[in-house]
Order: C-alpha cells, then sequence, then structure tokens
C-alpha cells in the first residue's frame, strides 16, 4: 500500500528477524507448551501469567537495522 507520504510494508509470519512481535508470540508458546489446561477457566486464569512472562523485544534494531549501542 502507498500514498503521498505512507508506505505500508507487511511482515511475512514466523520471521522474527523481520518482525519483534513474532518473538513474543514464540515466548508465550513456549511458557504454555508443557502446562495442561483441562478446562477454559484455567486457560483464561493462565493468559495473564504467561502475557506476563513475556520479555518485550528491543525494537530498535528492527526498526533501523542497527544495534541501540
Amino acid at each position: 500500500m502507498r500514498g503521498d507520504d505512507l508506505e505500508v510494508w507487511y511482515f511475512p509470519s514466523k520471521l522474527p528477524e523481520l518482525n519483534a512481535v513474532e518473538r513474543c508470540w514464540d515466548q508465550l508458546q513456549e511458557w504454555f507448551k508443557y502446562r495442561l489446561m483441562p478446562d477454559l477457566s484455567t486457560l483464561k486464569d493462565y493468559i495473564p501469567r504467561g502475557l506476563s512472562a513475556i520479555i518485550e523485544p528491543n525494537i530498535w534494531p528492527y526498526l533501523t537495522g542497527k544495534d541501540s549501542n
């Protein structure tokens, strides 16, 4: 998509080198990997715990192609 002052690029899924959000999904998936969710109520209780375990990625290198140092 392009405009006079806008250019939008869509990142391919499952490519963490280009999309920092993929690393967050990977961390969440790893956190849930060996946890048994016997019912929806248990899942609802675990979701906030899994989300709080995610370490937010440094997006500076993704935006600029350079290290933040």
